[in-house]
């Protein structure tokens, strides 16, 4: 354990000393901080998506019109068939995919599938 103390007084008197070294080690987190905590966001806003729409029903509008209001979404294109839909996504035209099941109105009525806020 003696040794232990010994290393970290030796290293912090070299750091101390290295003028370059103490600026890397002050700076650098308050640079991180001020990045991570300011500059980057991780929110989602205006994201472009495609709608692929097995159900064509009301409850799949529904939920089309929610995420389109909410902002974060703007869906850019609606798909007649899967292959549309990945032929979009490897271009580029689009970020995100969302595909509504035939049987969505079935599965909300009967309520196996989670409602969400948005």
């Amino acid at each position: 354990m003696n040794q232990l103390w010994i290393f970290i007084k030796k290293e912090t008197i070299h750091i101390v000393r290295d003028i370059r070294t103490l600026t890397v080690l002050l700076i650098m987190p308050l640079a991180q901080i001020l990045i991570f905590g300011y500059v980057i966001t991780t929110e989602v806003n205006n994201a472009r998506i495609g709608i692929y729409d097995k159900a064509n029903d009301f409850t799949s509008r529904q939920v089309t019109d929610r995420m389109v209001s909410s902002g974060y979404f703007n869906v850019e294109k609606y798909f007649r068939n899967e292959q549309e839909m990945k032929e979009a996504l490897r271009r580029g035209e689009i970020r995100m995919a969302v595909v509504f099941l035939q049987s969505l109105a079935i599965l909300w009525s009967r309520q196996t599938v989670q409602t969400f806020n948005l």
